[in-house]
């Protein structure tokens, strides 16, 4: 008895594993809607430069976060939007304590997939608007406790690689470059605040 069960569960085995295998073996698409999450560390850097040799910067690490929403218009390219949103709790700025830096960007862009590695390169262009918050440094010139960018110009590239883990869902990892430049009027002097995010994501993706 302990014999047949022995063989049955062999067979069994073998079975599972000749399914598994043809699994792997059917060349998988992506179809339809694209749906992609992104979440993970980041890195925020500003730079504002307001007249020789005075100049302005920000920067820490940040928790970012991504949403990629758009449709498969051929077999490798998609055509979606792009929201990206970063927050530096524990910013570093010269004249305000326990600073709070943020930055978010909505644009339109492409993602083209690398198949059959699955691996993905996307990119982005939209509006970008940065703020930071903090508890002003007595310095004898009157600071607002936040101050906020104009709306500016930004650019997200982003690269990551996809596992699948059903037939329309994958896990993976991914890397992020936002840049972007806005106007941002500070003691009555007209100056651009640039900005460059680097971060890296856990992924999930539907289609």
């Amino acid at each position: 008895m302990l014999r047949l069960v022995g063989t049955m569960m062999a067979v069994l085995a073998v079975l599972l594993a000749a399914a598994s295998a043809k699994a792997q073996a059917r060349p998988r698409r992506h179809m339809g809607v694209q749906l992609r999450l992104e979440v993970g560390p980041s890195y925020l850097y500003a730079f504002q430069d307001v007249g020789e040799p005075e100049s302005v910067t920000i920067s820490g690490g940040a928790l970012g976060a991504g949403l990629s929403l758009g449709e498969m218009v051929s077999d490798d390219l998609a055509l979606n939007m792009d929201l990206r949103f970063a927050r530096a709790g524990g910013a570093e700025h010269g004249v305000r304590s326990e600073a709070v830096f943020a930055a978010v960007h909505f644009g339109v862009g492409l993602t083209y997939w690398l198949m059959p590695a699955n691996v993905y390169l996307a990119a982005s262009l939209g509006a970008v608007r940065s703020s930071v918050e903090g508890e002003p440094v007595r310095i004898g010139v009157e600071i607002p406790n936040s101050d906020s960018s104009d709306v500016g110009l930004g650019l997200h590239l982003g690269a990551g690689k996809l596992w699948w883990v059903s037939t329309r869902w994958g896990l993976g990892l991914g890397c992020s470059l936002m840049l972007s430049t806005a106007d941002n009027r500070i003691g009555g002097t007209d100056t651009n605040r640039n900005l460059v995010g680097l971060g890296l994501s856990l992924t999930t993706t539907y289609h």
